[in-house]
């Protein structure tokens, strides 16, 4: 089976185009493919509201992270060893490896969040197999568009399973979830606001990204290194504001 963490932040669920890590599927879910797996093909513009915004979520120490796996594997290895078995090395973390990365866009009229997860693989960690872990990932993608949401979840096999279309909310982003965030900030280049806590959204005054009614926070760190082994820290990567926005990023299919 394919092994992650599932945890939230920040209060964010999946369902309904919201944050995720390592989900596993959300309603009845369909193979993608054909024209029943994208949006409606739209001329690629810059209306009012475009914006295309990547972030992403990194452990402070990336060789500390993972920490049950990596208990596990120890466990796998001692095993094997004990049967003198070879044991082949946990995979290394690249210094610039990131948990999640995320594309949040909208070209004024659509709006999509992209989000790929890092996970392991831990089917052949077993002393026989000289307790192999190898690196995944999972694609989650939470489309909305011409009044509907639909949701695609890539399984252990890279097929993308879509969920069945549900009418989408028109509530607009809640200003009392914009109040608490006054002081400007800059993050790779990227302009935020953030609150006591440093948490950050980007400036509400150059593009107002969110999540259904509520702002996507671009920005902010916790430290729970008894889970995580590491704190995680989440961070703007680009920004795009008023350009012409890729038809790609509104597929509901892995690129």
């Amino acid at each position: 089976m394919r092994v992650g963490l599932a945890w939230q932040l920040g209060g964010y669920a999946l369902c309904g185009a919201v944050m995720v890590v390592g989900l596993a599927g959300c309603g009845k879910g369909n193979a993608a493919g054909g024209a029943d797996s994208t949006a409606p093909a739209r001329k690629p513009g810059a209306g009012k509201g475009s914006y295309v915004l990547v972030t992403q979520l990194r452990p402070e120490s990336p060789e500390k992270f993972f920490p049950m796996e990596r208990r596990a594997y120890a466990l796998c290895a001692g095993l094997a060893q004990g049967k003198n078995l070879p044991v082949k090395p946990f995979p290394p973390m690249p210094s610039d490896f990131a948990w999640e990365r995320s594309t949040y866009a909208s070209d004024g009229e659509r709006s999509v969040n992209r989000k790929l997860v890092h996970s392991l693989d831990l089917r052949k960690m077993k002393p026989e197999s000289g307790c192999e872990v190898s690196l995944d990932s999972q694609l989650t993608v939470a489309l909305t568009s011409e009044g509907q949401e639909r949701m695609a979840n890539q399984d252990e096999d890279g097929n993308m399973l879509l969920s069945d279309p549900e009418p989408a909310s028109e509530e607009a982003v809640r200003p009392s979830l914009l109040a608490s965030f006054t002081q400007p900030r800059r993050i790779n280049g990227v302009p935020l606001k953030c609150d006591a806590a440093n948490a950050c959204i980007v400036d509400p005054t150059v593009a107002l990204v969110a999540n259904g009614v509520r702002p996507v926070q671009a920005s902010y760190r916790t430290d729970d290194p008894k889970t995580y082994g590491s704190a995680l820290v989440q961070e703007p990567v680009s920004l795009s504001v008023g350009k012409p926005v890729s038809p790609e990023l509104f597929s509901l299919e892995a690129k």
